[in-house]
């Protein structure tokens, strides 16, 4: 008779408990994987992120600009302003700007005053490339306003009755001859009377020239006055009309009845002149405004000089020369900042990464020479995962104004759990 083997069983409550601890050594398991790669996922230190010392050097300077000697007039208020931004309005512009102490005083501009006109004239009629703008056809009256600023000796354009001329037309006479009677013409045009737009060019005035007051359109009247930086101003926001550039830069023109006609500018066409515009009465004396373009290390640059109230002898061509000297005499003292994109300027420390940190993009940034320059540097970018290479991460700011933004020239952060056991 075969014997059966008597198999020997686990009690039941030894099964659960077996079952249970496998459970538990597996949910342990899982758990600590999960820890790991959270604890890999975060870095194991906060992002430190510091300027190379060659680079923050920059904001010393051994000299103060309070020492800055230009070549001022020896008499008659002045101002100079370098423009890094050419042809953007004063209010967007990156600008240095000097005064004499003579500028302060507000003195009669003569025909300057042709700049506001011009430039309440494009915004209320903006003349865009190859427009001619709306027209008039010249009246005997028109005509008889010629011959009397003619007989007194203003500056003007001739005109001939049932002569057509547009908006461009009376612009360019203005800037170019300086045309009185064209002042006129074109206050009618844009505000129905002369009041209306004399109105309008206070206005504009107290934006952007608050030392200003305008009494007719022309500048024949000493009752406008002005200061040096103000009349700079106004040159700055005319110039950012496309339109008014072309035509301050001209030497000469061609009217439909006078024929060529000579710019009053002095040197516009020569030595570096762009512009803009010049004014000479007996209470005002020689005045001018002149723009200067110039190059500084390849960055395009534009100075502003004006000069007023020259007396005795050619005092137009007085207020040129002094212009003239005394805006080279500015750009000789400027210094252009620049950083170069892909610059290394600090480094980025990560745990134990360690990168470089690098320029993105750049402003350039005008100075005067000796004068002192101060480095702000804030780091914008969360401190999270990871710092991918050409996402900006941090910006620097030279005397206020935005000069920088700065990246890391790779990625930089922990990685997560799984890209650390791929």
């Amino acid at each position: 008779m075969a014997r059966h083997r008597r198999v020997r069983r686990r009690p039941a409550w030894t099964r659960g408990w077996l079952a249970r601890g496998a459970s538990l050594l597996i949910g342990a398991t899982v758990a600590a994987a999960m820890i790991a790669g959270l604890t890999l996922a975060v870095p194991t230190s906060t992002p430190r992120v510091t300027l190379d010392a060659t680079f923050t050097s920059r904001a010393v300077s051994s000299t103060s600009s309070s020492t800055l000697g230009l070549a001022w007039p020896t008499h008659g208020g002045a101002a100079v302003v370098v423009e890094s931004a050419p042809w953007a309005t004063s209010a967007t512009s990156l600008a240095l700007a000097r005064q004499n102490a003579s500028a302060e005083n507000v003195v009669p501009i003569a025909s300057l005053t042709k700049m506001m006109t011009a430039l309440v004239t494009l915004q209320k009629l903006p003349l865009r490339l190859g427009e001619r703008g709306p027209c008039l056809t010249i009246s005997s009256q028109d005509v008889a306003h010629w011959l009397h600023d003619t007989q007194t000796g203003q500056s003007n354009v001739k005109v001939a009755v049932g002569e057509r001329l547009c908006e461009a037309d009376l612009l360019t006479g203005l800037l170019v001859r300086s045309a009185n009677n064209f002042a006129d013409l074109l206050a009618v045009m844009v505000s129905g009377s002369t009041d209306a737009f004399v109105a309008e060019m206070n206005r504009e005035a107290a934006l952007i020239a608050p030392h200003t007051t305008y009494v007719e359109p022309s500048g024949y009247d000493p009752g406008n006055v002005s200061t040096p930086l103000d009349q700079i101003s106004v040159a700055q926001h005319l110039m950012a009309f496309h339109f008014a550039r072309d035509v301050v830069a001209l030497r000469h023109v061609t009217m439909p009845v006078a024929g060529v006609v000579e710019s009053y500018t002095p040197f516009v066409g020569s030595h570096g002149v762009i512009g803009v515009k010049s004014g000479r009465t007996g209470p005002a004396g020689g005045c001018v405004v002149l723009a200067i373009r110039h190059w500084i290390h390849g960055h395009e640059v534009v100075v502003y000089a004006a000069v007023f109230s020259q007396f005795g002898g050619d005092v137009l061509a007085h207020a040129g020369e002094a212009g003239l000297a005394l805006g080279n005499d500015a750009l000789a003292h400027v210094q252009i900042h620049q950083l170069t994109v892909g610059q290394r300027v600090g480094t980025v420390t990560w745990g134990s990464q360690r990168v470089g940190l690098v320029v993105l993009r750049s402003t350039s940034i005008l100075t005067w020479a000796g004068d002192r320059v101060h480095l702000h540097f804030r780091v914008t970018a969360r401190q999270h995962q990871q710092w991918r290479a050409g996402t900006t991460i941090a910006r620097v700011t030279m005397n206020h104004v935005p000069w920088g933004e700065l990246g890391v020239s790779s990625d930089v952060g922990a990685p997560s759990f799984w890209k650390a056991i791929w």
